[in-house]
């Protein structure tokens, strides 16, 4: 039961950090919630290895698409030290 509650812990954590602060742009606390070694498949069919170069690819989005926000995650799964979860993104 303890293994249970602190994944689900870890995933109300990641929720937290990475809406406000992907959507908040603070890449500085994006290792809170991310692994340096952070694979991102995205929906296009490409990756990207790294949290530098995830960040990398976030902070072009926001040029294009300044208001993005993460709005929601349908997907979350938590196993131990690892989380898996979707994202579903407005891009005003």
């Amino acid at each position: 039961m303890k293994s249970r509650q602190a994944e689900q812990a870890k995933l109300g954590d990641f929720d937290g950090l990475d809406f406000n602060v992907c959507s908040g742009q603070r890449w500085g606390d994006i290792g809170k919630s991310h692994s340096p070694e952070i694979v991102v498949h995205f929906a296009v069919g490409r990756e990207t290895g790294r949290l530098d170069a995830h960040v990398a690819e976030l902070k072009a989005m926001f040029v294009y698409a300044p208001d993005t926000r993460i709005e929601e995650r349908p997907t979350r799964i938590a196993a131990g030290e690892w989380r898996r979860s979707t994202t579903t993104e407005n891009e005003a």
